[in-house]
């Protein structure tokens, strides 16, 4: 299994949470998918996300500072950077970013079509030299897209309810996704334990984000080996 930091457990950069460094946490180097960035800067609820047992409810929305503020302070080699906005805001970004493309060295580009908070109504999956990753919820049909233009999907794992409810909570919505679209490339997630990694295994995910399990089991991130 090969794992990676979904958007939202390691910053805008790569950073992680604050309390990572007041406690002096060290995670392994896998690859980043940042916090989804919009055109303009957007004040959401940076700090509603509040974990309960094997869960997190995640009500923080796209709180961001807005693509040129990320592209001179956060922009670093070997990142997927998280995009949200409409079709449009979306394709102006990556033509913004191919100019910046050889300097920035972007790993790939996540188009985040996912967001219980945002009503988008994405449809449009652009055509650009950088790799592409979509990220979708489990109530959303993959088939509504080209498929043909993107590397993986990357399963959002809120459901899609009360400003979302993700990890344990919301395993048996994600799981059937992966099981119902199994011919795809998928990325599992919603996994809380060495138990549940090894059923996403089955499920046939060569992929797992790691996104609220950063916070309710940061030991077992801490053990994980990438293959």
């Amino acid at each position: 299994m090969k794992y990676f930091y979904q958007s939202g457990a390691m910053g805008y950069g790569g950073e992680g949470y604050l309390w990572h460094k007041l406690l002096a946490y060290t995670f392994p180097k896998f690859p980043i998918v940042t916090k989804t960035i919009t055109i303009k800067p957007k004040i959401g609820i940076p700090f509603a996300i509040i974990p309960f047992g094997k869960s997190v409810w995640n009500r923080i929305s796209w709180h961001n500072p807005g693509l040129y503020k990320w592209i001179n302070k956060y922009a670093k080699n070997d990142l997927i950077l998280s995009l949200g906005g409409t079709d449009k805001e979306i394709t102006y970004m990556i033509t913004l970013l191919e100019l910046c493309y050889n300097h920035i060295e972007l790993k790939g580009i996540e188009l985040n079509f996912s967001c219980p908070h945002e009503n988008r109504n994405n449809e449009v999956i652009p055509s650009t030299k950088i790799p592409l990753y979509l990220k979708l919820r489990s109530d959303q049909n993959p088939y509504n897209y080209d498929l043909t233009k993107i590397k993986r999907i990357h399963l959002n794992s809120l459901p899609g309810y009360f400003g979302g409810i993700t990890g344990q909570k919301s395993q048996y919505k994600n799981w059937q996704f992966i099981e119902k679209y199994s011919e795809l490339s998928i990325a599992g997630c919603s996994f809380n334990s060495l138990e549940d990694i090894n059923i996403l295994k089955k499920l046939g995910c060569k992929y797992t984000g790691i996104g609220s399990t950063i916070i309710t089991n940061p030991k077992l991130i801490k053990d994980l080996k990438g293959e």
